[in-house]
């Protein structure tokens, strides 16, 4: 998801599919918004969406193309409308198997300032350049967030979570993945990173605040000349680093390393 300056969505599609099934752009206006799917039914011939569905989309300020390849996909783009603005929903299948297992690329764009609800599974997930609150939930899912003001809250499995640039709160959790971050803020809010087997690396930039970490069977390394040391103990510590904004950023994770720079 890219965030752009257009008070419009622009949803573009690559989508893998045999040469012998129908894509089919599924339409279904609801009391929040509108939702999109894409359907590949099994053993249909190949065609293009409908004129009428497209015609539609058009009249919502929605775009979308896309293009066949050659596996099995689905994809769905929900988007519903609150009183504060437009909250857009993604959403993909799980994997079963490498060479049965549905897959889409999707790369939407939307404007800076809308709030995000991303759900997925098994498919990697890429923010850019956005201002609004994000909330992610997801399986099997990588997670990369860059350029966000806003917060981001939310959790994925067993896939690695990567930050840079984010200026609001940030609550985030995975599991056998590590998790690397760079530039972040909090703007008071407070920083949340969570993982399990997996490390935690962390380049705080002018983050300011008491830093708590837990690093159970794994080390710890801080490189921070300014920050004085709170308590101390086998596999945790805290941390003072001062500065204008005093917040809670908590660090924690079971069998893996936690790392701590300026």
């Amino acid at each position: 998801m890219t965030g752009w300056d257009r008070e419009e969505i622009k949803l573009t599609a690559e989508i893998r599919d045999s040469a012998g099934q129908r894509i089919e752009l599924g339409l279904n206006r609801t009391r929040e918004g509108m939702e999109i799917e894409a359907q590949f039914p099994a053993g249909a011939s190949a065609a293009a969406p409908s004129a009428a569905a497209e015609s539609e989309l058009k009249a919502a300020g929605i775009q979308i193309g896309g293009r066949v390849g050659a596996a099995s996909a689905w994809g769905r783009a929900v988007i519903h409308s609150t009183g504060s603005g437009s909250v857009v929903s993604v959403s993909g299948p799980a994997a079963v198997f490498a060479d049965e297992a549905p897959s889409s690329n999707m790369t939407l764009f939307v404007p800076h300032r809308i709030a995000l609800l991303v759900q997925n599974a098994s498919g990697a997930i890429e923010i850019r350049s956005m201002a609004g609150a994000v909330e992610v939930a997801a399986t099997n899912a990588p997670l990369a967030v860059h350029h966000l003001q806003g917060r981001i809250t939310g959790r994925t499995t067993n896939a690695v979570i990567t930050l840079e640039d984010v200026e609001g709160g940030v609550a985030l959790e995975t599991t056998n993945g590590a998790i690397n971050a760079s530039r972040l803020d909090g703007r008071g809010e407070g920083i949340r990173l969570k993982t399990r087997n997996a490390g935690i690396s962390v380049s705080l930039g002018s983050t300011t605040g008491e830093i708590h970490g837990s690093y159970r069977n794994g080390k710890c390394t801080v490189e921070l000349p300014s920050a004085t040391v709170l308590a101390s103990a086998r596999f945790s510590f805290s941390l003072l680093l001062p500065g204008p904004v005093h917040q809670r950023i908590d660090l924690e994770t079971t069998n893996g390393n936690v790392t701590l720079r300026p």
